[in-house]
């Protein structure tokens, strides 16, 4: 079981933020791609007369706000521990990477569970329900190092069964991981964890995941959809 878990032209790189090395390099080879093109006998492919023709309805947000747009991933709980203390945060960027169990998320230096996920190499996914929002929100308040997060907010560490780090028994799916890859941590705080067991306790879904809109707002799975008799590419991933 793995968790189910807006690009701009440079025109638009262009118009904002040019005072910085990174706007002017943005810039430059703005400029220089345009050249490429003209050379090339051809023209930009965002022009502005285009750019407004396919944008009815839209309008532009910063690319930093583009996490807004794209929140498919469900909000999780990481749990961890480092044979003395265990530890829980809250993680929003996390996704499938491919089938049979491979799994990615951002952790990075700024988190206090970062360093015990790099000596222990392993963890326990939680995913918890619409019902845990906002003890989920609280747990990503504070750091681990200030206080006993499982105790503050009443949450209940059961034994996994593969990896030190506990399950967390409110939330409604529960899998251990180990890390498998971690060449892109430094860089970008990425790791690739492989599902080791994975637990499921319906009762404890609710109304299902929640996701986190980026500005502080969340919101809940909506209606069910069953399409498997439209999904005939991979029938032996259908149930």
């Amino acid at each position: 079981m793995a968790v189910a878990l807006l690009a701009y032209g440079w025109n638009d790189v262009r118009r904002r933020d040019t005072s910085s090395s990174v706007g002017k390099r943005g810039v430059r080879q703005g400029h220089a791609y345009e050249g490429r093109i003209r050379k090339a006998g051809g023209t930009p492919p965002l022009q502005e007369s285009k750019i407004r023709e396919r944008s009815e309805g839209f309008h532009r947000i910063p690319p930093v706000e583009s996490a807004q747009a794209d929140r498919t991933r469900p909000v999780i709980v990481i749990s961890t521990s480092d044979g003395q203390q265990n530890n829980l945060m809250t993680n929003g960027f996390n996704m499938p990477v491919r089938h049979g169990g491979l799994i990615g998320f951002v952790v990075g230096p700024w988190d206090c569970s970062f360093e015990v996920l790099r000596d222990t190499r392993e963890c326990v996914i939680a995913v918890p329900s619409a019902e845990l929002a906002q003890q989920v929100v609280d747990v990503g308040n504070i750091s681990g190092v200030q206080t006993d997060k499982w105790t503050r907010f009443g949450l209940t560490a059961i034994a996994s069964i593969s990896v030190a780090a506990p399950l967390v028994a409110e939330c409604f799916a529960n899998i251990e991981c180990r890390v498998v890859d971690d060449r892109l941590v430094d860089d970008y705080g990425l790791w690739i964890v492989q599902a080791e067991h994975a637990w499921l306790d319906e009762s404890k879904r609710g109304t299902g995941e929640i996701h986190h809109r980026g500005d502080g707002t969340f919101s809940e799975n909506a209606g069910f959809i069953d399409l498997r008799h439209r999904m005939t590419k991979w029938p032996s991933l259908i149930a």
